[in-house]
């Protein structure tokens, strides 16, 4: 039986994941700057798409994709903790459902990042998926207002900002973003997957610091026993 023990420290959490995706969002700017500039002429060899598409935060096949994929799994994983530690904790099975339930919706984000899942709307009818996307986080919204009623006020006000955060990104961004592929799409992206990055971010220092009990003890710490 092997015994290991998890530490998170939410401010350097949170500082560590901020870093990485300023240099993220730079880079994009960068590599799209480059690529849609008349650079390339002076260089030995022809600049294509796949030169810099990893460095492009609206496509799958990137670090900024990479990135936020893992900082959604993350969040569900610790939404998974924390709705067992309710459970233990013998607090009314309604309010542990309400954390697997954030735990399921952050999985299934993290499969979308990659997947692309939202796109199917938009292959499929002549309307933005945003729109669709509006009315689910409406419904969710509600649906959700008992919980964050119950919530610390602390804990409420950082995961509404987080969520409002998120979502001007996710779809208010999106949806005004509508233009072909130009250097003004691609840099409009930055200020879009930049807003859904840092909403992720301060969701998890604001789930963390709940879970530790306060921004003054905010080590969350967990034992794992492996048999």
């Amino acid at each position: 039986m092997a015994r290991f023990e998890t530490r998170y420290r939410a401010r350097k959490i949170a500082i560590q994941l901020s870093i990485a995706a300023a240099a993220l969002c730079a880079l994009h700017v960068i590599a799209m700057c480059i690529y849609w500039s008349d650079i390339e002429d002076s260089w030995d060899f022809d600049l294509r798409w796949t030169h810099v598409s990893i460095f492009d935060l609206d496509t799958e096949e990137s670090f900024g994709t990479w990135l936020a994929t893992m900082m959604l799994m993350f969040s569900s994983r610790l939404l998974f903790l924390q709705a067992r530690a309710v459970k233990k904790a013998g607090a009314p099975r309604w309010w542990s459902r309400y954390w697997w339930i954030l735990g399921l919706g952050f999985a299934w984000l993290s499969v979308d990042e990659v997947a692309g899942m939202h796109e199917w709307v938009n292959a499929h009818t002549e309307e933005l998926w945003t729109g669709y996307g509006l009315i689910v986080a409406s419904v969710v919204g509600i649906a959700f207002i008992p919980f964050l009623w119950n919530l610390p006020g602390r804990t409420q006000a950082l995961f509404i900002l987080s969520g409002l955060i998120y979502l001007g990104g996710a779809l208010g961004v999106e949806h005004v973003n509508d233009f072909a592929k130009t250097l003004e799409y691609n840099l409009w992206n930055t200020l879009e997957e930049g807003m859904e990055m840092y909403g992720v971010i301060l969701f998890i220092y604001a789930l963390l610091t709940h879970m530790a009990g306060g921004p003054r003890t905010a080590l969350w710490k967990t034992t794992v026993v492996e048999r």
